[in-house]
């Protein structure tokens, strides 16, 4: 059985664009509707990407971040993005396997 990398070896599905906002509440800019509010299970339908190389680095240096997430809105389909740490990307690939 071969080991799982410690972190994602590259970025897939939507990438992030420059009309794209970051959203560091994790929150759309556009409607409010948050991410983080959701059931744990069902937070990945709501992931359309994964980029190892966001626009620019977190502010937030007690944890390290490995990538960012691109997010679909379902209630105004706005795509926004936001960095995240490796637990969860961890808990994303839990509840998509």
């Amino acid at each position: 059985m071969s080991e799982k990398p410690l972190k994602p070896t590259g970025s897939w599905g939507c990438q992030i664009s420059s009309i794209m906002e970051h959203s560091k509440d994790c929150e759309c800019p556009k409607c409010k509707w948050n991410w983080i509010r959701q059931a744990e299970k069902n937070k990945p339908r709501y992931v359309v990407g994964f980029s190892t190389h966001p626009p620019y680095p977190s502010r937030v240096e007690q944890v390290e971040m490995i990538g960012a997430f691109v997010i679909e809105c379902p209630i105004c389909f706005c795509k926004f993005w936001f960095h995240i740490p490796k637990v969860t990307y961890d808990l994303f690939e839990l509840y998509t396997s």
